[in-house]
């Protein structure tokens, strides 16, 4: 004969199923959490006005890291019709949303701290130029210059505020 368990035993058997699956939750949300550490391209409006008003004047309307309010020490540009793979060789980036295909109709901008990307900043095809005679990766502050064709691209200048 199987004596059957006394309701405190059922009792405590549900409670100790509902701890573990609350726990098992847990655990996929923080394993979730480190899963999506790479920061998605996003649009950051003040960094796009100042590359426009450059463009609009005739003249760098200032640097990179006044439109910033994140730490960085170097940013990369990489013009439309650039690929996936060379934003991965060159910057460790990558993310689902950055395929060959992102860049028929947009540039890039990863900034990097440490050699570790801490944001990735989408561009329009006329906000920055992709010519060829302007670096592609220059250090903090992101000095900007107006080249004669009147396109803005990144200026290769040493930083001037002792970083």
């Amino acid at each position: 004969m199987n004596p059957q368990p006394s309701p405190s035993r059922r009792w405590f058997a549900g409670l100790l199923r509902m701890v573990g699956a609350a726990g098992a939750v847990v655990i996929l949300i923080s394993g979730c959490s480190v899963a999506t550490a790479t920061p998605a391209p996003e649009d950051v409006t003040r960094v796009t006005t100042l590359l426009r008003e450059s463009a609009d004047s005739a003249a760098p309307a200032g640097t990179l890291s006044q439109a910033t309010d994140w730490a960085w020490d170097e940013v990369s540009y990489f013009p439309p019709y650039s690929t996936a793979e060379r934003v991965r060789a060159e910057t460790g980036y990558s993310h689902p949303q950055v395929t060959d295909s992102f860049f028929l109709t947009r540039g890039l901008l990863v900034f990097q701290q440490g050699g570790e990307t801490v944001r990735a900043v989408t561009l329009s095809a006329e906000e920055l130029s992709g010519d060829t005679r302007g670096p592609d990766t220059v250090p903090y502050p992101g000095a900007l210059e107006v080249n004669e064709r009147g396109w803005v691209q990144l200026a290769d200048v040493a930083p001037q505020d002792g970083r």
